[in-house]
């Protein structure tokens, strides 16, 4: 699971990274009207909501992360006390859950494992801490610094309103997918339900056949 984890984590650390590299400072592009300038400062505001989007998963992960590295330190310490008491003691007085080869193996993994996760969170953290910085750099009047006139104003409104909407359509259409499957899924269920219970019967009768 946690290598699952640790790669799902540096897939989205990755993705951030480029998202990062690819921002570019901004530039004095007149934005009147609809024309160029206007289209490349929509790009670099759907570009920010890709940043943040990124952040948001980066954070998400790293949370993850280290949930899932906290349990398997916790086994990973346990598996060495147990190891170190049994070297210490007749192995023979303690009954063991598991065999001395089969917990180092274990104890090996565990190691490898937890030294991966260690890498992959330190990716994770200066990818968060990089974008964090450059998000103070961009915030507030950096990020509308290109905006002069109501109209542009008015014209971003509605870009972002489209976006918002087109979004909450986006997530409704999902929900309403979910729905679906999770009735499907309650469907099948009650379907086996009733095939073991047919079965069940089909044995006891061929069981009372027999016994004729």
């Amino acid at each position: 699971v946690l290598q699952r984890k640790t790669e799902e984590a540096a897939m989205a650390a990755k993705r951030l990274k480029e998202l990062l590299d690819s921002r570019k400072a901004s530039r004095e592009i007149p934005v009147g009207g609809k024309g160029p300038g206007f289209q490349v400062l929509m790009q670099n505001i759907e570009h920010e909501l890709e940043v943040t989007v990124g952040v948001h998963e980066v954070r998400s992960e790293y949370e993850r992360q280290m949930n899932e590295r906290a349990k398997l330190a916790e086994e990973f310490a346990r598996l060495k006390e147990e190891a170190l008491i049994l070297k210490q003691q007749n192995l023979s007085e303690f009954p063991q859950a598991i065999s001395p080869g089969a917990r180092n193996s274990r104890i090996f993994a565990l190691e490898n494992m937890l030294s991966t996760s260690s890498s992959a969170l330190v990716s994770m953290a200066s990818q968060l801490s990089e974008a964090e910085e450059r998000e103070r750099a961009f915030s507030g009047k950096g990020r509308w610094n290109q905006v002069r006139t109501m109209i542009e104003a008015k014209q971003i409104m509605d870009f972002l309103f489209n976006l918002a909407a087109s979004s909450k359509c986006e997530l409704r259409d999902r929900e309403v997918d979910c729905r679906e499957k999770d009735s499907e899924i309650r469907d099948l269920k009650e379907k086996i339900v009733k095939l073991v219970r047919q079965l069940d019967q089909q044995k006891v009768e061929l069981s009372r056949r027999e016994h004729l």
